[in-house]
């Protein structure tokens, strides 16, 4: 019987909860304090910022916050971690897309590759986890 079954978690279920808890509260608290000016910018750095728009800031800060709703609902081995996380990977996906779209992708593109391949990763993960009823 695995770790998960017995309503323990397992190696996996930690390190995606502490992996999209960080990243989701670290994106919420970087986008504020850039926001707010507690983060000093080059020139560069805020023109990029400037450009990004309402859209682009709601889709940021819907994906970390789905991603540590994601993770919370992981930790308590929920179901509902399961749909959090498909939302999560499909906001970014979407954001991703309207970057594209509208300002065009530039650099970086290996790390938009990772990061969209691990979110997509831990969805197929969590979503193993629910057809097993390792979820509740």
């Amino acid at each position: 019987m695995s770790s998960a079954t017995t309503g323990k978690r397992n190696f996996w279920i930690w390190l995606i909860v502490i992996w999209s808890f960080g990243s989701g509260v670290i994106s919420l608290l970087s986008f504020f304090a850039v926001q707010f000016g507690a983060v000093p910018l080059s020139d560069a750095q805020r023109d990029y910022f400037d450009q990004l728009g309402l859209i682009d800031h709601m889709a940021g800060v819907l994906s970390a916050t789905l991603n540590a709703a994601g993770a919370i609902t992981l930790f308590k081995l929920r179901r509902q971690a399961m749909y959090l996380f498909f939302a999560a990977f499909g906001t970014s996906v979407l954001l991703t897309g309207w970057h594209a779209a509208t300002r065009g992708l530039s650099g970086g593109l290996v790390e938009l590759g990772l990061g969209l391949g691990l979110l997509g990763t831990v969805c197929v993960y969590v979503q193993k986890l629910a057809k097993e009823q390792r979820l509740s």
